[in-house]
């Protein structure tokens, strides 16, 4: 009956915010139909600037989609393809403030059903290492060279995040709705979080949280500590390494989690309704139906906690 009323809670709340994201959208100006991407469509704006002086690219927009790419020389270049009915007076706009390069969007007085598509792209030089701060009510974001940031930041309502290799200080996602793929993420902090959407990351590295409420996380290598949360959805790790204590926990959905051959932790599993296999060498092994606990390994320094309301847990090499 618990179980029940958790799954029941996390449908309203999915429902919740696809309804507040459709008023978003609709209210910005984000809400298409499908066929507005038949309206005619053109270049509006093709910007450089010096990348002299430049700390941050800021990002504020209502519904476009997004692709950084490397730049050919040393400047910046920022491109913005639109609505040809936008040539006189373009909704989104870039400019120069300070030490950042701001690119926004206008939000409309009215909504409207035939936006059309926009797109922005964003050349970078080769040596820029300042930060990324990327806010968007709808629309998907794609960093399609490998890049390194001081920070990055990308929240979004309704959106894709793909990106090849990113390095950064500091990585905060944050999607309402959306599906993550990604090649690489190498951060010292990281926060990983969706709402709604799968979260597929082959190379992740660092001490941080991921979450997502619905949705399943599969991380192909997988090096540092934190916390990995599933409210509805399976998580499928291979770990390569522990820096510092990691737990995954899930409500529903199960847990498959591969260990390297040399790897050393302490290990606490437990399930509510579900079972529990392993096939690694345990030294100190309590085992029960419901409970694994044990160590693995020579110089176990950190701990490894898996803990799944409903679904089963599955360790192995």
């Amino acid at each position: 009956m618990k179980t029940l009323k958790i799954i029941l809670l996390i449908v309203l709340i999915l429902g919740v915010v696809a309804i507040v994201g459709v008023l978003i959208a609709a209210i910005s100006g984000g809400f298409s139909l499908p066929f507005s991407n038949s309206v005619a469509t053109a270049v509006l704006t093709d910007q450089r600037f010096e990348a002299d002086g430049i700390e941050t690219i800021d990002i504020e927009l209502s519904s476009s989609d997004v692709t950084f790419c490397r730049s050919e020389d040393e400047d910046f270049r920022v491109v913005y393809s639109g609505p040809k009915a936008e040539e006189e007076d373009p909704l989104i706009t870039i400019a120069i403030q300070s030490d950042k390069i701001v690119v926004k969007q206008r939000n409309r007085i009215m909504p409207t059903f035939w936006g059309g598509h926009r797109e922005v792209t964003i050349y970078v030089p080769e040596n820029y290492s300042g930060a990324v701060d990327y806010n968007s009510a709808s629309g998907d974001l794609k960093l399609i060279e490998d890049f390194r940031f001081s920070g990055f930041v990308y929240h979004v309502a309704s959106g894709d995040f793909r990106c090849m290799s990113l390095i950064a200080n500091k990585v905060s996602l944050d999607a309402a709705s959306g599906d993550y793929f990604c090649e690489s993420i190498e951060a010292n902090e990281f926060t990983l979080k969706a709402t709604s959407g799968d979260m597929n990351v082959k190379k992740l590295s660092g001490t941080g949280t991921v979450k997502v409420v619905s949705g399943d996380i599969r991380i192909d290598d997988y090096s540092g500590g934190g916390s990995i949360n599933s409210s509805s959805g399976d998580i499928k790790i291979f770990l390569r390494e522990i820096s510092a204590d990691l737990s995954m926990h899930a409500i529903s959905g199960d847990v498959i989690v591969t260990v390297t051959q040399d790897l050393s932790f302490q290990l606490d599993i437990s399930v509510t309704s579900g079972g529990i296999s392993t096939d690694v060498s345990l030294n100190n092994a309590h085992v029960s139906k419901r409970s694994t606990t044990g160590s693995i390994g020579d110089n176990p320094q950190n701990l490894l906690e898996i803990k799944v309301t409903s679904g089963d847990v599955r360790l192995g090499h």
